[in-house]
């Protein structure tokens, strides 16, 4: 009954029916009234939108834990983002894919620049995050395409071991980025001729 009315097939749309009908579907131990309503939750039609709650109805949904993560994110609480954005890239079977690794990777970067972050959880977000980009960079160098995001960004995350001063990883991985924004054919992406200082 709940898909009736969430789309309106000879009746008037409901949402607020279709969820009442997809919770008395659970009850019942409907599995097709889990995902059904947890799209509602996700969606915020006929219930409050609540993106734990869209994810815990629709487990396997990408989009629930995508969005999850997402939710997560915007309140800082990395170390639910991390997971749920690891299992909506296992969900959506985008696991290699370079595009959501960098993401990922931003994730990282983020939970490692938060200024909430304790310094050991820190450190272990940066070796994460580094690992990423070092694989994102590994996929873009066999692309044969000219790139620079993978390693610019192992320069970014490891600037955060310590803020305050360089270090010499962090420039290690600014000069390979400045070097290889030199064959960048992109004028607004040239490389400033002066380089990275470690003192």
């Amino acid at each position: 009954m709940g898909i009736i009315y969430e789309q309106g097939l000879g009746v008037e749309q409901n949402y607020i029916k279709a969820a009442e009908y997809y919770t008395d579907g659970i009850e019942n131990g409907d599995l097709t009234s889990y995902y059904c309503l947890g799209l509602l939750y996700k969606q915020g039609l006929g219930v409050e939108q609540d993106y734990a709650k869209a994810a815990e109805l629709a487990p396997e949904d990408p989009a629930a834990q995508f969005n999850l993560s997402k939710a997560y994110e915007k309140t800082k609480d990395y170390d639910k983002a991390i997971p749920a954005y690891k299992k909506y890239m296992e969900l959506a079977k985008k696991e290699d894919d370079t595009n959501e690794l960098f993401k990922l990777g931003r994730v990282y970067y983020n939970a490692a620049n938060a200024t909430q972050t304790d310094s050991l959880k820190r450190i272990g977000f940066i070796k994460e995050g580094d690992a990423i980009y070092a694989k994102v960079d590994d996929e873009m160098v066999k692309s044969g395409e000219p790139t620079y995001l993978g390693i610019f960004w192992r320069s970014r995350i490891n600037q955060l071991v310590d803020r305050r001063h360089p270090n010499e990883v962090a420039a290690g991985y600014m000069k390979e980025t400045i070097k290889r924004l030199q064959n960048v054919e992109c004028s607004s992406y040239r490389a400033s001729p002066r380089l990275f200082t470690v003192t």
